[in-house]
C-alpha cells in the first residue's frame, strides 16, 4: 500500500550556482620541508605544518557545510579531501577515527542528495572499516530507508536485523513494518506497527495504526469491512491531510466488502479541495451507482470527467454517465450523450495518433529539462498510496552532529510526518514546467500507469545516473567559480599593489621635496652658524685671555704682598693670602681651559649639535629615499609583468577546472539524452496503451449509441409497451 518516495529532484537540490567558498588549503607533506634558517632579526614564529589537524579542520568544515544545508559544498570539500595526493591512510598520526569521519560525512552528503548508489558505496566502505563504530547504527538505518525507497523490500527486510538500536526507533520500525507488509509478512508488519503505535510518536503513530488495519486483512477481502471500520475510526480522530487518505482507504475497503452505503459516506468525508478528491469522487460515484442512486452517481461521474480530464478514469466516468441514462430508460438523452462522447473520443484519438511521436518526444525533453520525470513514476497518486518522507529523514542535523561528536542521539520529537503524494502534487509539478508544453500536447500520458513493472527500476537507474551527472556538473561549476574567484582576487590584489606602488612613489617624491626644503633651510642656518661661530670663538678666547692675564697679575701681587709682610703676617693673613692665591690659580686654569676647548664647547652648543644631527638624518633620509625608489621601481616592473600575465591567460587551476566542467557537461548531456530516450519510449508506450483504451472507449460509446437507438426504436414500435419488450440495457463497465 505505502511506498516511500524522495520527492526533491536534482533541480531543487542543486539549484543555481552556490555562493563561492574560499580556496581549499593545500595539504603539505611536512617530511619534505627543512626547518627555516636562523634569523638575525627579531624572532619570527612559524607554525609547524600539522597534517592531522589540517584534515580534522577540513572534515569539520564539511560538517558545517552539511548542517548548513549546503551538501554540494560538503561534497566538493570531501571529494577533494578523499582524492588528494595525501590520503588519510598515508598521513602519519591520522587514526581510524578520521577516516570514519570522512566516510560518514561523505555518505550523509550523498544520502541527502539522493545519490543512492554513491551512498551505498560510501556507507559500505565505512561499515567495512568500522562495523561496530559509532556511526554503524545510524548508517544501517539509513541503508534500510534507502533499500525501501528503491523498492528493494526483501533487502529492506533483511537490513532490519542490522539496524539494532536505531536513532529514530519510530521511523525504523515503521519502515521495517512496511517492508514486511510488502513481502507478505503480515504478522511481522503488525508487530512493528504495534511498536510504533505504542510509542506514541505523533509523526508515525497514525500511519502505523492505518497500516496495521490494512495488514490485519492479510489479503482476505472478507476482513475488509472490519479494516474499513478501524480506519474510519482512525480518520475521525485524526485531523489534517492524513484524514483524507484514511477516509478514502476506508471507502475503498468498504466498497470491496460490499458495504456501498458506508463507502459512499466515507468517500464524502474526503475534502473536495484536497489532492485525493478525484479518486474519492469516483469511489463515491461507483458506491452510489451500486446502491441504485443513479441521479447522484451520474452527476458525480459527469463532474469527475469535467474536473479531471487528464486522468485515466475520465473515459470510464463518461461512459458510466451514459450507462446510467440507459438504465433510467432515457434513451434519447443517452443517444445524444453517447454521440457527443464518441465524437470527443474520436477527435482525441485522431489528435493523439497524429502527433504521438513528436508530442511525446517534446514532452520528454520538457520533463527532463525541468527535472520533473520522477513525477511520472509516482504510484497511484490519485489514491494516495505513495508516502513522501523528508529528504533528510533519518539524517537530521541534530542526529548527524550528535553522531559526529560521539554523543547520544537526541530524542526525535520534531520528525516531519509522512505525507501522501497526491494528484495535486503532480499537477503542481507538471504545471511548473518551464517552458510549458504547447496547448496541443496532451498531458494524459503523464497520469497514466507505467507501461510495465520493469519501467520503475529502469527509470530509477537512469534517474540516479542523471542526478549524479547533475551533481558532478554542479561540483565542477562550483570549482571553476572558486578558481575564477581566486584568479580575480589575485588580479585585484595586484592592482591594489600597483596602486600602492604609485602611491609610494608619490610619497617618496613628496619626501624628497621635504628633504630638499630642509637641506636648503639647514644650509642657510649653517652659514649663519659659521659666521656666528668665529665671533663667538673670538669672544670666548679674548675673555679667557683677559681672565688669565688678570689672574696672573693677581698672582704676582699676592707673591709681592706675602714677601713684604714676611714674618709680620699673622696666621689669618697667611690663610687669606693662600685662599686668594688658590682662587687666582683656578681662574687662570679655567681661562686656559676655555681657550684650549673653545671649538669643542661651541660644537656642543644645542644649535650646533642640532645642525649636525639634522645633517646626519638628512643623509640617511636621502639614502633611504633612493633605496625606496629603487625598490618601488623594481616592484612596479614585477607587478606590471605579473598583472599582464594573469590578465592575458588563465591559471593552471582555472584551466583544469574549466576542462573538468567541460567533461562534466558532456556527461550531463549524455545522461540527459539517455533520460529523454527512456521517457520518450515510456510516454509512447503509455500513449499507445491510451490509444487502445480510447478505441475501446469509443467502441463502448458507439455500442451505447446503438443500444440507445435500439431502445428508441423499440419504444417507437411498441408505443406504450417499451418496458415489457425492451432488451436489457448495456452492461456497466467493470471497475
Amino acid at each position: 500500500m505505502a511506498r516511500l518516495l524522495r520527492t526533491a529532484g536534482a533541480a531543487a537540490i542543486l539549484g543555481a550556482a552556490l555562493p563561492l567558498a574560499a580556496q581549499q588549503p593545500v595539504l603539505v607533506d611536512t617530511s619534505k620541508h627543512a626547518p627555516p634558517p636562523a634569523s638575525t632579526g627579531p624572532a619570527v614564529v612559524t607554525p609547524a605544518a600539522d597534517q592531522t589537524r589540517g584534515i580534522d579542520a577540513e572534515v569539520r568544515a564539511a560538517l558545517f557545510d552539511l548542517v548548513s544545508d549546503r551538501p554540494l559544498a560538503a561534497v566538493n570539500r570531501l571529494q577533494w579531501l578523499a582524492s588528494s595526493p595525501y590520503t588519510l591512510r598515508s598521513v602519519p598520526g591520522s587514526g581510524r577515527s578520521a577516516r570514519e569521519d570522512l566516510l560518514f560525512l561523505l555518505a550523509e552528503s550523498y544520502y541527502r542528495l539522493g545519490l543512492s548508489s554513491s551512498f551505498r558505496a560510501s556507507s559500505q566502505e565505512l561499515l567495512t572499516l568500522a562495523p561496530a563504530g559509532r556511526y554503524a547504527s545510524l548508517i544501517q538505518m539509513q541503508r534500510l530507508l534507502d533499500a525501501y525507497r528503491r523498492g528493494d523490500y526483501a533487502g529492506a527486510k533483511a537490513q532490519a536485523a542490522k539496524v539494532g538500536s536505531a536513532t529514530d526507533a519510530a521511523l525504523s520500525d515503521f519502515v521495517i513494518g512496511l517492508a514486511a507488509y510488502q513481502t507478505a509478512d503480515a504478522a511481522g508488519a503488525r508487530a512493528r506497527f504495534a511498536k510504533v503505535t505504542a510509542g506514541g510518536n505523533p509523526a508515525y503513530a497514525p500511519y502505523a495504526s492505518y497500516m496495521d488495519a490494512i495488514a490485519a486483512m492479510q489479503g482476505d477481502t472478507a476482513k475488509a469491512a472490519a479494516a474499513a471500520a478501524a480506519i474510519a475510526a482512525l480518520a475521525a480522530g485524526t485531523p489534517g491531510p492524513f484524514a483524507d487518505q484514511a477516509w478514502l482507504t476506508a471507502a475503498q475497503l468498504a466498497s470491496m466488502g460490499g458495504r456501498f452505503d458506508s463507502a459512499a459516506a466515507y468517500a464524502a468525508r474526503v475534502s473536495p479541495a484536497g489532492g485525493l478528491a478525484s479518486d474519492a469522487q469516483l469511489t463515491r460515484a461507483w458506491a452510489l451507482y451500486r446502491t441504485g442512486r443513479y441521479d447522484s452517481a451520474a452527476a458525480l461521474f459527469g463532474d469527475y470527467a469535467t474536473r479531471w480530464p487528464q486522468l485515466p478514469g475520465r473515459d470510464e466516468a463518461r461512459l458510466m454517465h451514459g450507462q446510467i441514462l440507459l438504465e433510467q430508460r432515457r434513451a434519447a438523452e443517452a443517444a445524444s450523450y453517447f454521440t457527443v462522447v464518441g465524437d470527443s473520443l474520436g477527435g482525441e484519438l485522431a489528435a493523439l495518433q497524429a502527433r504521438m511521436n513528436a508530442a511525446m518526444a517534446q514532452a520528454a525533453r520538457a520533463l527532463v529539462a525541468a527535472r520533473a520525470a520522477g513525477a511520472l513514476y509516482v504510484r497511484e497518486a490519485d489514491r494516495g498510496k505513495s508516502l513522501r518522507l523528508a529528504p533528510d529523514a533519518g539524517a537530521e542535523n541534530a542526529v548527524v552532529v550528535a553522531a559526529f561528536a560521539g554523543a547520544p542521539a537526541p530524542p526525535r520529537t520534531d520528525s516531519a510526518p509522512p505525507a501522501a503524494v497526491t494528484l495535486a502534487d503532480l499537477q503542481a509539478r507538471f504545471s511548473a514546467l518551464s517552458p510549458p508544453l504547447p496547448a496541443d500536447v496532451t498531458q494524459r500520458p503523464f497520469y497514466a500507469p507505467a507501461s510495465s513493472p520493469k519501467a520503475y527500476p529502469a527509470f530509477a537507474a537512469t534517474d540516479e545516473s542523471l542526478l549524479a551527472a547533475d551533481l558532478y556538473d554542479a561540483v565542477a561549476r562550483y570549482r571553476l567559480q572558486a578558481a575564477s574567484a581566486d584568479h580575480a582576487m589575485r588580479i585585484v590584489a595586484l592592482r591594489n599593489l600597483q596602486a600602492l606602488v604609485v602611491e609610494g612613489s608619490a610619497n617618496l617624491t613628496e619626501l624628497n621635496r621635504q628633504i630638499a626644503t630642509t637641506e636648503d633651510s639647514l644650509g642657510r642656518m649653517t652659514a649663519k652658524l659659521v659666521a656666528a661661530r668665529g665671533a663667538l670663538r673670538a669672544a670666548l678666547v679674548t675673555q679667557a685671555a683677559a681672565t688669565a692675564k688678570a689672574a696672573t697679575t693677581n698672582i704676582g701681587k699676592l707673591d709681592s704682598l706675602r714677601a713684604s709682610l714676611g714674618s709680620a703676617a699673622s696666621p689669618i693673613d697667611a690663610d687669606i693670602l693662600a685662599t686668594e692665591m688658590q682662587t687666582a690659580l683656578v681662574y687662570r686654569r679655567l681661562a686656559q681651559l676655555v681657550a684650549s676647548r673653545a671649538d669643542s664647547a661651541i660644537s656642543n652648543h644645542p644649535a650646533y649639535a642640532l645642525r649636525d644631527s639634522l645633517q646626519q638624518r638628512l643623509v640617511r633620509a636621502h639614502v633611504s629615499a633612493v633605496q625606496g625608489q629603487q625598490t618601488l621601481d623594481v616592484n612596479r616592473v614585477l607587478v606590471a609583468a605579473e598583472l599582464a600575465r594573469l590578465e592575458a591567460s588563465e591559471s593552471d587551476r582555472m584551466r583544469a577546472a574549466r576542462q573538468g566542467l567541460s567533461n562534466a557537461d558532456q556527461q550531463r548531456a549524455a545522461a540527459e539524452s539517455r533520460m529523454v530516450a527512456l521517457l520518450d519510449d515510456e510516454l509512447r508506450a503509455r500513449a499507445a496503451q491510451m490509444v487502445d483504451a480510447l478505441k475501446r472507449s469509443r467502441e463502448a460509446a458507439d455500442y451505447g449509441s446503438a443500444s440507445a437507438a435500439f431502445f428508441m426504436a423499440l419504444e417507437a414500435k411498441t408505443a406504450g409497451d417499451a418496458g415489457s419488450s425492451a432488451a436489457a440495457p448495456a452492461p456497466a463497465p467493470e471497475r
